[in-house]
């Protein structure tokens, strides 16, 4: 192997990364992720800090190992499986293979270069990360917390790094560059993560049961590519206290570093393996010439085909002086509509999408994961509890959302990129399919492999709801929750990634965009920002009742869905609208018409009203709400006014209540009626006492020692009821 030539592929790959957008929103992303941590918000804590409790430090080295073993799967995986799966996969794309003939690249230089400047670019992202929480934790502080923040230490930052992330990473990136040699399928590369991802959840970080003996732990502990499993095992499942955890550095033990090597040694033998299917593969491979060769074979192979095409050449000449004119055929053409167009795109694109390996893979994993989610829960006393319809739906949604999301971004790009990728764009793009037709048709392509994926959630809910043989299977529930409030999201998420693909011109750049649209979603829920304007996945938003469906928050739910679907037409148009199907020319002013930009401008405000409008009609719904700004600014200034002034004062004791409680459902409200025995055991006389009442009480009337209370001889303040004695 020749240095100079490995270090000229991977510095040309690498510069080629660098200029990459995908790597510059990865980073921003990262970064992010270093201001929460400087911030607190990714904390272990061993007691709750709010009231004055001694406080974790955010750069201890426990702190930081427990963030970075859970981010290596948890985002960053997703970014290195694009990086580092990809690049023969796009060099196949774009033809280069004659042009490696033509040089002396050996397969080991070709091959070890382009894994080294992917490996690279996700080291140099890493790096970033690392000088951004360097600078966010003793650059920029928090003010307001320096309790939050103990003293530097470079082996608190280095050591996890080197020992939790790393290993994954490499890892993540050699088992991803060796599907994506050996299969050529992006699809595959991206569901490497998404697979992985959701196991390593259910069965190695949150799977601790009685009976796992101390051998199958260990070997569980040592088999987490993460090591998130030894750290929470070893260190975090019994509380050791927070200044344990803000002074001790970690102790790490021979078999866990052992492992470690593994996991790294593992990726590199993966990039290995996939060198060597690549020499046998390649034209000379397995003469062992590797390039060399295959300037000889190039021509041999050209003049064969040359002289095969001149035969096919004159067999066809033969057979057209035999035949008749082409006018006796009476052929006839013509542009089909727009829905046949759709149509005829759909039936083909979902032949191609069913004929990929990664429905196939991503399947039984879905249908894993739902079992273990729908036999999750046990009753109060440990016994089971059984599953029916409602529950296995929101239950079902849950699992579904985010493995349809990340599986609709992946198959809907690489959908759109197809043409391009396999060299038939300008051929598809010529034919007379409309261009509304050719996008619709690829979108409920996808569509119909969601759908593919319901039928067999729904076929493994029924199967557990007979195996527990209590509950009779309906499908009402099922329609309702999956089909008029689930569909509407990948409906809307499915426009979105098309509408970002077309935006961009760029697979990279979408898929960027689309993981992070799904962590900025994720991170709002997790820290208390999201209300149902912006809850376009219906996060953790369904309540399921046998007595009643979605009683409390219907109004909320079908303003939702309104909001989602009416982003349908907006981003449809964006498509639609900048979809390229040929290059424009820049000297005749890229073929605009005097006026177009107006009426795009126009087209724009009229379809973007109506979303606007629902989802302010749904901030209003929510702000005047009983969870609502207003109300929560009122239980602020009920402790405000009242606590310091009544947390000390002599009160009554409640010896009897007698209550007459008439419930409204359909009012949502309730009416009561009752009295109260009132004992005042204190050694003087109360001259006043207080009731908290609701803020949401109306037609209030009161009696005392039946004396009725006039609205002016009693004071309120802000829920609480003052009465003179």
């Amino acid at each position: 192997m020749s240095l100079r030539r490995f270090w000229l592929v991977a510095s040309l790959d690498a510069r080629e990364a660098a200029q990459r957008p995908l790597f510059w929103l990865w980073a921003a992303l990262m970064g992010f992720n270093a201001w929460l941590m400087s911030r607190g918000n990714w904390i272990y804590r061993s007691v709750d800090t709010s009231l004055g409790s001694p406080r974790a430090f955010v750069n201890s080295e426990f702190q930081i190992a427990f963030v970075e073993g859970l981010l290596g799967f948890l985002l960053v995986s997703f970014f290195v499986a694009v990086a580092a799966g990809m690049p023969l996969i796009r060099d196949t794309e774009r033809r280069v293979g004659e042009i490696l003939g033509a040089t002396p690249l050996t397969p080991g230089e070709y091959v070890w270069g382009k894994f080294a400047a992917a490996l690279g670019a996700c080291l140099a992202v890493m790096a970033a990360f690392l000088a951004t929480y360097l600078l966010f934790v003793h650059g920029l502080p928090d003010a307001a917390n320096p309790a939050s923040y103990g003293p530097a230490s470079a082996v608190a930052y280095l050591r996890p790094l080197l020992l939790l992330l790393l290993p994954g990473l490499l890892f993540t990136a050699g088992a991803a560059f060796f599907i994506g040699q050996a299969t050529g399928k992006p699809i595959l590369v991206f569901l490497l993560p998404v697979v992985l991802l959701p196991f390593l959840q259910n069965f190695v970080w949150r799977w601790f049961p009685p009976d796992l003996g101390p051998g199958a732990g260990a070997a569980l502990r040592l088999l987490d590519p993460s090591g998130f499993r030894w750290l929470k095992e070893t260190w975090l499942r019994v509380d050791r206290g927070i200044a344990f955890y803000n002074t001790r550095p970690i102790v790490y033990d021979a078999p866990f570093l052992a492992s470690r090597i593994g996991w790294l040694l593992c990726g590199l033998l993966l990039v290995e393996l996939a060198r060597r299917r690549f020499a046998r593969r390649s034209p000379a491979g397995a003469r062992g010439g590797g390039f060399r060769r295959w300037r000889g074979w190039s021509a041999r192979a050209g003049a064969a085909a040359a002289g095969g095409a001149a035969t096919e050449l004159t067999a066809g000449a033969a057979v057209a002086g035999g035949a008749a004119a082409l006018s006796t055929l009476a052929m006839r053409g013509r542009v089909p509509g727009r829905l046949a167009g759709a149509w005829t795109v759909a039936r083909f694109e979902l032949a191609e999408l069913i004929s990929q390996p990664g429905l196939y893979i991503f399947l039984p994993a879905i249908v894993l994961f739902l079992v273990i989610a729908f036999n999750a829960d046990g009753g109060p006393f440990g016994g089971a509890v059984l599953l029916t319809p409602g529950t296995a739906a929101v239950r079902g949604m849950l699992v579904l959302t985010p493995w349809l999301c990340l599986l609709l971004l992946f198959y809907t790009v690489e959908s759109l990129q197809r043409e391009r990728s396999t060299g038939l764009a300008p051929i598809f793009y010529s034919t007379p399919v409309a261009t509304s037709s050719l996008l619709a048709g690829k979108a409920l392509a996808n569509m119909a492999v969601a759908g593919i994926t319901l039928a067999a959630s729904f076929i493994t809910a029924g199967w557990v709801m007979s195996s527990q043989g209590r509950v009779p299977v309906t499908l009402w529930p099922f329609v309702l929750v999956w089909g008029l409030l689930f569909v509407p999201t990948l409906l809307a998420w499915t426009a979105f990634v098309t509408a970002a693909y077309v935006a961009t011109g760029s697979r990279y750049v979408t898929y960027g965009i689309g993981l992070t649209a799904l962590v900025a979603t994720l991170a709002a829920f997790l820290h208390g920002d999201m209300n149902w304007a912006g809850n376009w996945p219906l996060i953790d938003a369904l309540r399921w009742s046998d007595m009643g469906t979605f009683e409390l928050d219907r109004q909320a739910l079908w303003l939702n869905r309104l909001e989602v679907l009416a982003l349908l037409p907006l981003l449809a148009y964006v498509a639609g609208r900048w979809f390229r199907r040929r290059e424009s020319d820049r000297l005749a002013g890229g073929g605009r018409r005097p006026g177009e930009r107006r009426r795009t401008a126009l087209r724009l405000c009229v379809l973007t009203a109506l979303p606007l409008a629902l989802a302010l009609a749904l901030l209003g719904a929510v702000e005047s709400g009983f969870q609502g700004s207003v109300v929560a600014k009122r239980h602020k200034d009920y402790w405000r006014q009242n606590l310091a002034t009544w947390s000390e004062a002599p009160m009554p004791f409640i010896t009897h209540v007698e209550l007459d409680l008439d419930l409204e459902p359909a009012a949502r409200s309730f009416r009561v009626a009752g009295s109260y025995d009132l004992v005042n055991r204190k050694p003087a006389a109360i001259p006043w006492f207080a009731v908290t009442g609701g803020l949401a009480w109306r037609d209030l009337a009161w009696t005392l020692d039946g004396k009725a209370y006039r609205p002016e001889e009693r004071e309120e303040r802000t829920g609480l009821f003052v009465f003179p004695r």
